[in-house]
């Protein structure tokens, strides 16, 4: 079975200082992301979002489905970047600039899942969060 949550929405401002040598600060930014939701905070996640993802999900929406999506899995185990695939244009979004990220996630209680983090370009060098899928 394939459980998906998508999020069509922008969420917060990455953060680039969190890179490790090397690592495209994109990425570096969406493993930021990721530990938000990875420490159950779905309400700071929501708070930290642009305002075009707030008035597309509420809070209480958003933290129900990564309550219901996120919270059976468990704690995360191992997270490793599987590809980054850059994106112009994609049907039901905004044009624009983004890069699709997929990693290989372990979970307690799911050991094999897909992770996928969507990145738009917003300005000349920022990126924010604007999908979520978990397959």
């Amino acid at each position: 079975a394939v459980t998906a949550l998508a999020l069509v929405c922008l969420l917060l401002t990455p953060s680039f200082a969190a890179a490790q040598e090397g690592e495209d600060p994109r990425v570096a930014s969406a493993k930021q992301w990721l530990r938000l939701v990875d420490a159950g905070n779905y309400s700071q996640s929501w708070e930290e979002s642009g305002e075009e993802f707030k008035g597309a999900v509420t809070r209480e929406t958003w933290e129900q489905q990564l309550t219901v999506v996120r919270s059976p899995m468990g704690a995360v185990v191992s997270r490793e970047l599987n590809s980054t695939q850059p994106l112009t244009d994609p049907p039901s979004a905004p044009p624009g600039e983004y890069l699709v990220i997929r990693f290989s996630t372990s979970f307690e209680e799911q050991a094999t899942a897909t992770e996928t983090v969507v990145l738009a370009q917003e300005g000349e060098n920022d990126w924010k969060v604007a999908g979520y899928f978990i397959q």
